[in-house]
């Protein structure tokens, strides 16, 4: 069995220019070992460079075996870094969406190498994290090694200092400041003037001759140094000064008074604390009884003079508060809570014991789940906080919630149709305890179908319910009359050739109980749609059903509907049994709703969109695809111009909502303004096979100009009234309109 050694160099070389203390250093040497036969060695020439100057990245790899070895090396390249996609040497390939270069060369045996030298280059400096890492992956010999090595791209720092105070006494602390500007990490170098040397950042410093000293400071960071001076002068005459432990002290606190005066030895200390009381301490204690503003005296004494300064000190006592809660209150119901308060509170603090908290002097909240909660209010001033506790009493109430009623085709009377075991939906009075959402952190690879599952979830688990399961055949029904919905401009429940919800969960395959169906459009952020569910009582009802299971969720935009963005979730229980449900009529039958054999669709950009090559612009490429993905299968995105077609990158791995999205700056894909067409296709890694492919969509290029990447519909979209039908519930009217 053989070693695999990665050795991790990187030391920044000292600045020639600098005449004392070299530059900032960032340097490491890291050793891995795992089982193979190939030496890896990773060299970044130069590691500190200026904006613009050229960044060298070395790879070389060296076969230990006797047999030929074709190992494979990824290299994850931040996206500040641009290179020419021409000068890659053969055997690369480059991934636009993930900015990564991969590397699989043939390395001979028996002491052979190969190497891999690609140059790289940022033109600007990140002033906050000017050191950025660039890792690399090994493949060789079925195990996989990462390791990472780093480079510097910023300036020189630039410096200058300052004395607090300018001028001080024998024995007095000195504050040196250096004000240095640039990028980090950067170290600080003091010549104090009397042959000290510090290489601490803005120190405080005693002098204990009287003198005038030149103080030097050097800044120095990766890329080089700068230095600066100036003059101190430090006299024998006392020099009174002083601070104190607590700059707004209440009543009978006990207040430190720390001494920071200096001049030649001895000194004799007088201390007047302004409410008769004195010290001859000189560092003492005192405690004012009642509160006020009291002018403090220090009066210091030496062979050579005195000296004497003044500070007021303000003692004062914490805000008086109290507040009014109810003691009993059953789940679901809101309670009121009021503070009452003097006029020196600045802030008012409410936490409601369950997570959840408020400010100021009036609160409305909802307890979802019974228990006992303790409510503690804090009330701050500037001279503390008072903190008033209260409990609740939260009993369980009679909140309840049932799988929902759907309606039954047929008849302009249509009658109600119960899909559960027999119980009925008790449906919320209207704007009764309506949940706010706070937007989530999710991942930005996140499509908006997964996006509004997890606000589906967050909403269950505010309420401590179990979250729903995304579920493919649900999924497959919602995404149907998504796309009927965008493609035909329809609002509600209806699907085009007549079918019901529940109709197109059993098309779908699903084996469990329909559960109900939640439409939206003219909503742009997942968070929307959820929230519109939430506050109406029938979409609430099924949202937040603690019998349901599963879900299935899907989003279409389409810029030429009245709405643009159109949302649906369905819902189901695998505990609940399977009710059949008949065609409206067999003409009306939807050959979408057969089974049909499986196809990649482009979702998005719309044929035709326009883009401006510019840093900032960002190609979100959108399909969707009905089937699980196995470990052999990708998607690949193509771009088609002047005759030639070229990979833009892959995605791997099956998504729950059916939809994939491919993002990536349009300054990473080697593309010139004019007309490119792009397709997506669906390969088998293991055979080397395309088992689906679509139709190319035309996409324009600029080479500057109005980014277009983001377009937006003409026009207004047509608002849509709801229904006050039960159920199907209705969706919302666009985001344009106040509800």
């Amino acid at each position: 069995m053989g070693l695999l050694v990665i050795i991790l160099g990187l030391a920044f070389v000292p600045d020639t220019k600098a005449k004392s203390k070299p530059p900032a250093v960032l340097s490491f040497t890291e050793y891995q070992q795992s089982t193979g036969n190939i030496d890896v060695e990773l060299n970044v020439s130069p590691q500190a460079v200026e904006p613009g100057e050229p960044i060298n990245v070395i790879v070389i790899l060296t076969n230990n075996d006797s047999a030929i070895q074709a190992p494979e090396i990824t290299l994850k390249i931040p996206e500040v870094l641009s290179f020419d996609l021409d000068e890659l040497p053969s055997g690369t390939f480059y991934n636009a969406q993930t900015n990564e270069i991969s590397w699989q060369p043939i390395v001979p045996g028996a002491g052979s190498s190969q190497s891999l030298n690609i140059s790289l280059r940022s033109n600007v400096a990140d002033i906050k994290t000017p050191e950025q890492k660039i890792v690399a992956i090994l493949k060789s010999s079925g195990q996989e090694q990462t390791f990472t090595t780093s480079y510097w791209v910023g300036v020189r720092p630039t410096v200058n200092l300052s004395f607090d105070p300018p001028q001080a006494a024998v024995g007095q602390p000195v504050h040196l400041v250096g004000d240095v500007s640039g990028p980090g990490p950067i170290t600080q170098i003091w010549s104090l003037g009397d042959g000290r040397i510090i290489d601490v950042s803005n120190p405080e410093v005693v002098y204990s001759t009287p003198g005038i000293y030149n103080i030097i400071l050097q800044a120095s960071n990766p890329l080089g140094s700068a230095t600066n001076s100036g003059q101190i002068t430090i006299v024998s005459q006392p020099i009174a000064h002083f601070s104190i432990s607590d700059p707004a002290p209440i009543a009978n606190e006990i207040v430190n008074f720390i001494d920071q005066s200096g001049g030649q030895s001895p000194l004799i200390y007088l201390w007047d604390f302004g409410d008769g009381i004195t010290s001859t301490e000189k560092n003492p204690s005192h405690q004012y009884p009642s509160p006020g503003t009291y002018q403090v005296h220090l009066t210091i004494q030496n062979d050579v003079g005195t000296s004497e300064t003044f500070l007021p000190v303000n003692v004062g006592l914490p805000p008086t508060a109290d507040l009014i809660v109810d003691e009993f209150i059953d789940a679901g119901k809101p309670i009121n809570g009021q503070a009452f308060f003097d006029d020196t509170t600045s802030k008012i603090h409410w936490d409601m014991g369950d997570g959840h908290v408020y400010e100021g002097g009036q609160i409305t909240h909802v307890y979802w789940s019974a228990g006992v909660y303790q409510i503690n209010v804090t009330a701050s001033n500037e001279f503390g906080d008072t903190v008033l506790e209260r409990w609740i009493d939260v009993n369980p109430g009679n909140l309840q919630l049932y799988l929902p009623l759907v309606i039954k085709g047929g008849g302009s009377s249509p009658g109600l149709e119960v899909l559960s075991n027999g119980n009925e939906l008790e449906v919320l009075p209207e704007g009764e305890a309506e949940i706010a959402l706070e937007p989530l952190e999710l991942p930005p690879e996140m499509s908006l179908a997964e996006q509004l599952l997890a606000y589906i979830n967050e909403a269950r688990r505010i309420h401590n319910l179990q979250p729903l399961t995304p579920v493919t055949e649900l999924s497959n029904a919602a995404q149907i009359h998504t796309d009927d919905m965008a493609n035909l401009g329809l609002t509600g429940h209806e699907g085009s050739d007549g079918s019901s919800p529940a109709l197109r969960v059993q098309l779908s395959g699903y084996p469990g109980g329909y559960g109900g169906e939640a439409t939206a459009w003219g909503m742009q952020y997942a968070i929307e749609p959820v929230q519109y569910w939430l506050s109406s009582p029938a979409h609430k009802a099924i949202i937040l059903n603690p019998a349901a299971t599963d879900v299935g969720v899907a989003f279409s935009e389409n810029y030429s509907a009245p709405n643009v963005w159109y949302w649906t979730a369905e819902f189901g229980s695998l505990g609940l049994p399977r009710v059949e449900v008949s065609l409206p009529s067999e003409e009306a039958a939807s050959p979408s709703l057969t089974a049909p054999a499986p196809e990649i669709k482009l979702l998005g950009p719309p044929q035709n969109s326009e883009f401006a090559l510019t840093s900032g612009t960002n190609l979100i490429f959108t399909w969707s695809w009905s089937e699980p993905l196995s470990a052999e299968q990708q998607f690949s995105i193509f771009m088609e111009a002047n005759g030639r077609t070229f990979r833009i990158g892959s995605v791997r791995g099956s998504q729950p909502s059916n939809q994939y999205q491919f993002n990536v700056p349009s300054s990473n894909v080697p593309v010139t303004p004019g007309l490119h067409h792009w397709l997506v296709r669906l390969e088998d890694n293991s055979q080397a096979l395309v088992l689906n492919e679509t139709l190319s969509w035309p996409i324009v290029f600029h080479e500057s100009g109005n980014d277009l990447s983001n377009p937006q519909p003409t026009g207004e979209p047509t608002p849509v009234e709801p229904s006050t039908e039960l159920e199907p519930p209705t969706t919302p009217v666009p985001r344009s309109r106040s509800r």
